[in-house]
């Protein structure tokens, strides 16, 4: 019997084009108002905590399209959101 193993070094996350991850760091959308929510930091937590924690920050990587003003989901701020 053969047995296959996986390692992987890292992990994207995928966020853009009004997936929930973009919802959450969107502040035209996103209008909670716990951890989640106001500042930039706390709408990225929901898109980064487990990875980063299961992984470690240095592997983790997120696909955005700050930009793009998906289903009306625009932000104030999409070069800080790129960023």
């Amino acid at each position: 019997m053969n047995h296959y193993t996986s390692r992987f070094d890292g992990v994207e996350i995928h966020g853009p084009n009004g997936y929930l991850i973009n919802q959450f760091l969107r502040d035209q959308v996103n209008d909670r108002t716990d951890q989640y929510g106001g500042s930039l930091e706390n709408c990225c937590r929901f898109a980064l905590i487990e990875a980063v924690i299961e992984m470690g920050a240095d592997k983790v990587g997120i696909r955005l399209s700050p930009f793009v003003d998906y289903m009306e989901s625009g932000d104030s701020n999409p070069e800080a959101l790129g960023f």
